[in-house]
C-alpha cells in the first residue's frame, strides 16, 4: 500500500495534531504509520476519534497531566529496581491521573468504542495507597518509619543548637568580624574574620576572600555540632533508601497492571489529539463506504484560512470513476485535487474532515497523487519527464481500490502531444482498475 502523503501535505497535518498530545510516545506516533491499511481498522479508528470528539463536547476534555510519559519510573518497574523519590513523586501523579481517567469513565456508558480501551485502565488504588503512605508535597514523610521520625526529630534539634550557637559565636567575636554573619563554604557553616584576628578564633580555614582581607573560619565550638548534623543526615538518607526499597518491592506486583493502563492511557491520548484537532477545523464523521464512492459536500482544504477558503462539491462513484477538472489558471483546480486526496488521508489518520455530515468518503488501499511541478534536478529530469516518471510509478505500484490524482495531465510538452498522452493514461487506468 503507498500513500502519497507529502505532496498531498499531510505531514503538516500532523505537525499540527501533535501539538494536542499530553505524551511524548503519542506525538512520536504520529506518523504516516497510523495509517489505516484496512477497512476494519480504518472505521475502528475513526469512531474512536468521533466518540472522543462527542465526550469532549458532552462532558470535557479528558483529564490527562502533560508529559505524564515523562521519567524512567516504569522501566525501573519492569526491571524490579528500587524508585528513587523523583520516581515516586512522577508515578503518584500518573496513578492519580488513573483514578481521574477511571471516574471520566463513569459516564461513558453510551460510548462503545473508547469505552473498551478505558476499559483496559485499571484500578490502581492499592500502589496509590502504598505511596500516599510516605510521600507528602514531593517528600518522603516524617511518619513514613518511626526510625525516620527519630531521626528527623533529632536532627531538627540538632539544626535548632547550631543556630543558636553560631547567633552566639556573632557576639562572642563581634570586634574580629568583617561582617556579622553566617555564610556556607564547602557545605561548611564559616563567619568571616578579618585576616589580622585570624588566629584569635580557633577553627578551620574552609575559604579566603580574594583580597586577602578576609577569612572563613569554621570555629571549633560548632565542629561537634556539625558532625552531628552531617551523621545524622547519612542516618536519615539509608532509612530513606529503605524506605523506597521496600516500597518498590510492594509495587512490583502492580507493575503489569500499571504497564497496561499506561498503553491504554498514550492510545486514548493519541486519539484524544485527533479528536482536539478534528474539533479545531469543524470536524465530522462522513457516511463510510470501501466501494470507492466520494461526495464531498461543502468540503474545505484545512491549510487554507478558514476565512476566505471556498468550500467545494466533488462527486466520484462506481458509476463515475474518472472526475476531469477543467478551467483557467488559478481557478482552484489544484486545490480542489489536494481537498480530496488530503480529506481522505485524514480518513485513513482517523481524522474527521471539514465537510458536510452527508458527504460520503471510501476507504482506499491506496493514494497516489503528482500534483505541482517538481522537477528533479538530482537525476536531471525536465518537468515533463518528471511528471511521466512518477505516473509510471503510479502505474506500477497502484493495485486494488486505489484513488489516483493527476493534476496538469500531459503538461511540458507540445500541446497536442501532451493531449493524446493525457487520454491515453486515463484510459489506461480505467481498463486496468
Amino acid at each position: 500500500m503507498s500513500f502519497s502523503h507529502k505532496v498531498l501535505e499531510l505531514d503538516i497535518i500532523l505537525d499540527k495534531v501533535k501539538k494536542y498530545t499530553n505524551s511524548s510516545k503519542a506525538e512520536s506516533l504520529l506518523n504516516v504509520e497510523i495509517l489505516a491499511k484496512d477497512y476494519d481498522t480504518f472505521l475502528q479508528e475513526l469512531n474512536y476519534t468521533h466518540e472522543t470528539l462527542s465526550a469532549i463536547e458532552r462532558f470535557q476534555r479528558f483529564p490527562f497531566h502533560k508529559n505524564f510519559d515523562q521519567g524512567n519510573f516504569l522501566v525501573k518497574l519492569n526491571r524490579e529496581m528500587v524508585l528513587s523519590i523523583e520516581d515516586v513523586v512522577l508515578l503518584n501523579n500518573f496513578l492519580k491521573m488513573v483514578a481521574q481517567f477511571k471516574s471520566y469513565q463513569q459516564q461513558l456508558d453510551q460510548y462503545t468504542y473508547i469505552g473498551q480501551i478505558f476499559d483496559l485502565i485499571h484500578e490502581l488504588n492499592k500502589p496509590l495507597d502504598l505511596i500516599d503512605e510516605i510521600i507528602d508535597e514531593n517528600e518522603i514523610k516524617d511518619t513514613a518509619s518511626v526510625e525516620l521520625n527519630r531521626i528527623r526529630k533529632t536532627l531538627n534539634q540538632k539544626e535548632k543548637e547550631l543556630t543558636i550557637t553560631l547567633q552566639g559565636l556573632l557576639t562572642k567575636y563581634k570586634d574580629y568580624l568583617n561582617e556579622s554573619l553566617i555564610v556556607t563554604r564547602h557545605n561548611r557553616y564559616a563567619i568571616p574574620v578579618k585576616d589580622s584576628y585570624r588566629n584569635k578564633i580557633k577553627g578551620i580555614v574552609h575559604d579566603i576572600s580574594q583580597s586577602g582581607q578576609t577569612v572563613f573560619i569554621e570555629p571549633d565550638e560548632i565542629r561537634q555540632i556539625t558532625q552531628d548534623i552531617e551523621y545524622l543526615k547519612q542516618l536519615e538518607e539509608k532509612e530513606i533508601y529503605r524506605i523506597l526499597k521496600q516500597l518498590s518491592e510492594q509495587l512490583y506486583p502492580h507493575t503489569k497492571e500499571i504497564l497496561e493502563s499506561f498503553e491504554a492511557l498514550i492510545k486514548l491520548d493519541l486519539i484524544h489529539a485527533k479528536a482536539l484537532y478534528s474539533l479545531s477545523i469543524r470536524g465530522v464523521l462522513p457516511i463510510l463506504n470501501n466501494e470507492g464512492d466520494v461526495s464531498l459536500i461543502q468540503a474545505r482544504h484545512p491549510l487554507i484560512d478558514p476565512s476566505v477558503v471556498v468550500p467545494i462539491d466533488i462527486k466520484v462513484d462506481k458509476n463515475y470513476k474518472t472526475l476531469l477538472i477543467t478551467g483557467p489558471n488559478t481557478g482552484g483546480k489544484t486545490v480542489a485535487l489536494k481537498t480530496v486526496g488530503l480529506l481522505t488521508l485524514f480518513l485513513h489518520a482517523g481524522i474527521l474532515i471539514p465537510a458536510s455530515e452527508n458527504s460520503k468518503m471510501s476507504f482506499f488501499e491506496g493514494v497516489y497523487a503528482d500534483i505541482g511541478d517538481e522537477q528533479s534536478i538530482e537525476q536531471n529530469l525536465s518537468t515533463f519527464s518528471s511528471h511521466l516518471t512518477k505516473i509510471k510509478n503510479i502505474i506500477d505500484e497502484q493495485n486494488g481500490l486505489s484513488l489516483i490524482l493527476l493534476d496538469e495531465l500531459g503538461s511540458g510538452t507540445d500541446p497536442l502531444e501532451g493531449t493524446q498522452l493525457a487520454i491515453s493514461i486515463i484510459d489506461y487506468l480505467r481498463k486496468n482498475e
